[in-house]
């Protein structure tokens, strides 16, 4: 299934936009996500609307996401990417489905 979501403000890139041809995956065997880069809002509907147009659809926010995306992920600890926020708060987020997990303070 073709399907892409949306992020914004991550690292120097403004606003970006991951998506899934259906097709490709990881070594692991997980789903892999192009990604493309955008400094604009209008350049980037542009992009969006190319990929409805050739049958992708929208699959949520990503990040700001705290659901699996309708799987059932286990969240396998090997998959999981954290760090720290600029007010020391922990962010976990997992690789395989994209949710973006609950932390606490160190």
């Amino acid at each position: 299934m073709r399907t892409f979501y949306t992020q914004s403000n991550i690292g120097t890139a403004k606003y970006v936009v991951n998506f899934h041809d259906g097709i490709k995956k990881n070594l692991d065997g997980s789903t892999f996500f192009d990604i493309r880069l955008f400094k604009n809002k209008k350049k980037m509907a542009q992009f969006i609307k190319s990929l409805r147009n050739a049958g992708y659809t929208e699959k949520g926010t990503g990040y700001h996401e705290t659901e699996s995306h309708g799987t059932d992920c286990k969240h396998p600890p090997e998959r999981l990417f954290s760090w720290y926020a600029f007010d020391g708060t922990l962010c976990v987020c997992c690789c395989v489905c994209g949710s973006a997990l609950k932390g606490g303070a160190e």
